[in-house]
């Protein structure tokens, strides 16, 4: 069973973080470290204005100065919760992960890229737990317990 969930709206572009061999998923907390020029500039831009911003993975991660064309069609918005500039000029920022969306289109542009963005309907799957119990697996239950409370018994193999 699965339940629909999308309360997420964009009206303007949002600044874009290239990150390399990273994926976030929604409801995570993450540093990231960002040392890149354009990624510096979209942690300023988020930061001027509503905190928020797009992390995307690149497509290689030997590229030094992703363009578009580098990045993927999906990402996760996420909400700056802190930021450290560090004396080399790197920064560190931890951000929250509000979640998946798909790029409509990206906006390079200075030295940044922002794009559009189009939520996913994402799914919450309800663990096993919490569904109704199938006949079958009520009886599978039944005689998992049967034999826990028997004792396990292990045949033995002949050696010869």
């Amino acid at each position: 069973m699965t339940e629909a969930s999308s309360d997420l709206r964009f009206d303007d572009p949002i600044p874009v973080c290239p990150v390399r061999g990273s994926v976030l998923y929604p409801s995570m907390v993450m540093p990231i470290d960002a040392g890149r020029a354009i990624s510096i500039r979209a942690i300023n831009t988020a930061l001027d204005r509503d905190r928020t911003i797009v992390i995307v993975s690149q497509r290689q991660r030997e590229t030094e100065e992703p363009t578009p064309e580098d990045l993927y069609d999906v990402g996760t918005v996420c909400t700056i919760m802190r930021m450290k500039k560090n004396p080399d000029g790197s920064i560190q920022m931890l951000v929250r992960a509000i979640g998946r969306v798909r790029i409509e289109a990206y906006h390079p542009s200075a030295g940044l890229i922002e794009a559009d963005l189009i939520p996913f309907e994402w799914m919450t799957v309800i663990p096993p737990s919490s569904r109704p119990a199938s006949a079958s697996s009520r009886r599978s239950s039944a005689n998992s317990s049967r034999v826990a409370a028997e004792g396990f018994r292990p045949r033995l193999r002949n050696s010869s």
